[in-house]
């Protein structure tokens, strides 16, 4: 752990944070890492006390700050982890971390409930021949405004750091998903975590299995 507990104090070059936010009225407490202002955090039973009490009513804590996002996160993995914070009285944490977490029995009986009688907003949906026909005339003779140029190396290497790489990616998808395997496996996180963690995957079969225009990939759906 010692090699991540290096920056204490906030500057431009390490812009993500490790934080523990209180709810002062129950004294409970929620651990996590982000990189926003005026954030207490993202957690589902945290965001409940939120819209009970109110965000004056919470202490914001920041304990370590970050050059990359992605050490935050692990950072964040490795003390819930180490000190099983899960474990401890009061605590607001129901996942192992950012990278997603272990779906367990009483987790599936609350999902479950959560969704009975809630239809799928992709259930029967189709496209009539009409519809798809107006799509694609829509990108007929369309040409793309980088047809025929040529980049330079070193003007493609700033276009890759701008974009930025997986979670680093300013359209990186946050919505956490829940997958189930036909043998049975279960999967809780975000696509891209769901991607990196069965690379065997493909990204464009994925995003159809969530849109709901494909059933299953390689064994793999969506719970509605």
């Amino acid at each position: 752990m010692k090699k991540y507990l290096v920056h204490k104090v906030y500057s431009p070059e390490t812009p993500y944070y490790f934080y523990l936010t209180i709810c002062k009225p129950t004294g409970e407490f929620y651990y996590g890492s982000g990189s926003a202002k005026n954030y207490l955090g993202s957690g589902k039973e945290l965001k409940k006390r939120i819209e009970e009490y109110g965000p004056d009513e919470f202490e914001h804590v920041r304990l370590r700050y970050f050059e990359k996002r992605k050490v935050a996160y692990t950072f964040e993995d490795k003390f819930l982890r180490i000190y099983k914070v899960r474990t401890l009285e009061n605590c607001l944490n129901i996942t192992k971390g950012a990278s997603g977490y272990e779906v367990t029995k009483e987790i599936r009986k609350k999902m479950s409930a959560a969704k009975k009688g809630k239809p799928s907003p992709n259930k029967g949906r189709t496209f009539s021949e009409e519809a798809r026909r107006k799509m694609s005339a829509a990108h007929k003779g369309r040409t793309s405004p980088n047809k025929g140029k040529t980049f330079s190396e070193e003007h493609r290497r700033k276009l890759r750091e701008s974009i930025g790489k997986g979670e680093n990616n300013h359209r990186y998808d946050h919505t956490i998903y829940h997958f189930i395997h036909k043998d049975g496996r279960e999967f809780v996180g975000t696509r891209y975590q769901f991607r990196t963690t069965y690379n065997f995957l493909q990204e464009y079969n994925v995003c159809r299995v969530i849109k709901g225009t494909l059933k299953s990939h390689k064994g793999w759906s969506l719970v509605s």
